[in-house]
């Protein structure tokens, strides 16, 4: 069992929560948006995704020292235009042990970095930082729908820790070595298919 903080309540960051939680994690949600907790609180589900429902042990917050509190992994889903400030957010809560797993796909336009490069450029090199993506999508993860992942690394047992994390759930995780061409093939990916769709 682990202690986990999802940063973001989005649809992917709520599903995952959700999933983790009936994987008997412990499982806090954070988001920057006091409404969006509110909601969630309220309706024990997510606007857009009617068939997620949150166990009654997820934690639901608007405080990320909340969130954070004894935390040995944060799953960072908040989008990635906002993924350098929810970092700047995390800095006081780094512990030398805390893993991060971020789940956007995207380059930061002014730098030219993946994600788990922009969380090592706010946290320092040796920051945990494990990318974890793959052809998922919140809606099947949400109805308990088998998919695939790839939980990215250097270093092979932040990999094999993330993946760990999975176990007995619909997600199969795979680890991979190379964090900076599996989240560039994430990106292209997302700009491939918005191609395909038009």
């Amino acid at each position: 069992m682990a202690d986990i903080a999802v940063l973001g309540a989005g649809t992917f960051g709520a599903s995952l929560a959700a999933l983790l939680a009936r994987a008997s994690h412990r499982v806090r949600v954070w988001s920057a948006l006091a409404d969006e907790i509110k909601f969630l609180k309220t309706h024990g589900t997510h606007p857009k995704l009617p068939s997620l429902s949150f166990p009654a042990d997820v934690l639901l917050t608007a405080d990320i020292a909340t969130a954070c509190a004894d935390a040995s992994i944060i799953l960072m889903a908040v989008p990635s235009p906002f993924v350098r400030a929810t970092a700047e957010r995390l800095r006081p809560f780094m512990g030398a042990n805390l893993l991060i797993a971020d789940v956007a796909k995207g380059i930061e336009p002014q730098t030219l970095l993946t994600m788990s490069e922009v969380i090592k450029d706010v946290l320092g090199e040796q920051a945990r930082a494990v990318a974890l993506s793959g052809p998922t999508h919140a809606e099947e993860v949400a109805e308990g729908m088998p998919t695939t992942i790839v939980a990215a690394s250097s270093n092979p047992s932040d990999a094999e820790a993330v993946q760990a994390l999975f176990d007995g759930t619909c997600i199969r995780v795979y680890t991979n070595p190379d964090p900076l061409g599996v989240e560039l093939c994430g990106a292209m990916k997302n700009i491939i298919a918005l191609a395909a769709g038009i």
